[in-house]
């Protein structure tokens, strides 16, 4: 009985993929979403009519700014160093915490959409100093690298107090970000902490800058070959299993050609300009999909 019993331990430790149902329940009674925020794609407005003061009004990120410019290093943060440093962090994220809801409601679609991306990305910095330095142990560390992020228990199931209601890492992302803003970039915007993510930015998210800020992730990330290998002379592409797992973000869900070439409009539209006439007569069947480096973002020590 030795080995079924192996089996479904590491089966229960398995959280497949970034999005899937956490193994604990959910509460009974999670807090309802934020009324619809979507993309100017699909046009609808948000409950409440952004006005002068509540424009005025919006979430000032100079803090989270100030604390990403000084702990990052290129595509990796100091954990040790903000862990010491950690004041900012907090003081931060209990203005985050304490942010009325119904005044973010009236913001405008950007001033929303980068509260929470930036929300997002402090809390995913407070998992891990919270934790840090993180040891692998049991069957955990043989599955994932000893400092990873998955070797937290359920660290996008835990809930954190946002905009006055309890939110997990996994509602902001999957119940308000993807969902209420439909906008794929925003998977270049959000970081796990992880050397296969999209590396974080460097700075806060804001409405003024917010379009050129996700143009800018997009095209850093397509273009990384650490990250995505888009090589016309070996006649080979290698996506980041991010475009797999999210799939129906980034097109690949829609009929005909359209669905079937989505991922290489993506590379088109994101990618080097040299790419396009190799992109243009690639077969979108042949796309591969890298293994994903879930070994924390940590600088090398």
């Amino acid at each position: 009985m030795a080995a079924p019993f192996a089996l479904l331990a590491l089966a229960l430790l398995a959280r497949c993929t970034p999005g899937s149902p956490p193994l604990t329940a959910p509460p009974a009674a999670p807090p309802p979403p934020l009324a619809n925020a979507s993309s100017t794609q699909t046009a609808p407005q948000v409950a409440v009519q952004a006005t002068p003061s509540a424009a005025a009004a919006e979430f000032d990120h100079a803090d989270f700014d100030a604390l990403l410019k000084k702990h990052g290093r290129g595509d990796r943060i100091d954990y040790a160093a903000l862990q010491a440093d950690r004041a900012p962090l907090d003081a931060y994220l209990k203005r985050v915490a304490l942010q009325p809801e119904a005044q973010l409601l009236a913001w405008p679609r950007a001033a929303q959409m980068a509260f929470w991306i930036n929300a997002y990305n402090a809390l995913t910095l407070r998992t891990i100093i919270d934790a840090y330095p993180i040891e692998g142990s049991g069957l955990s560390g043989l599955r994932f690298p000893k400092s990873s992020i998955r070797q937290l228990d359920d660290p996008w199931g835990k809930k954190h107090t946002v905009a006055g209601a309890p939110r997990s890492l996994d509602d902001l992302e999957h119940q308000l970000l993807r969902k209420h803003f439909q906008d794929a970039r925003i998977h270049a915007a959000v970081n796990c902490a992880s050397i296969g993510c999209p590396p974080l930015r460097l700075e806060a998210f804001t409405a003024a800058a917010l379009e050129t800020q996700l143009d800018e992730q997009m095209r850093a990330f397509v273009a990384d070959p650490l990250r995505n290998v888009v090589d016309p002379t070996k006649k080979k592409i290698a996506l980041s299993a991010i475009f797999d797992w999210f799939g129906e973000d980034f097109g690949t869900k829609a009929n005909g050609k359209e669905g079937e070439r989505a991922l290489l409009a993506w590379l088109e539209k994101y990618g080097k300009p040299e790419w396009k006439a190799f992109l243009a007569s690639f077969d979108p069947d042949d796309i591969d999909f890298l293994d994903y480096d879930w070994a924390l973002n940590d600088v090398a020590r």
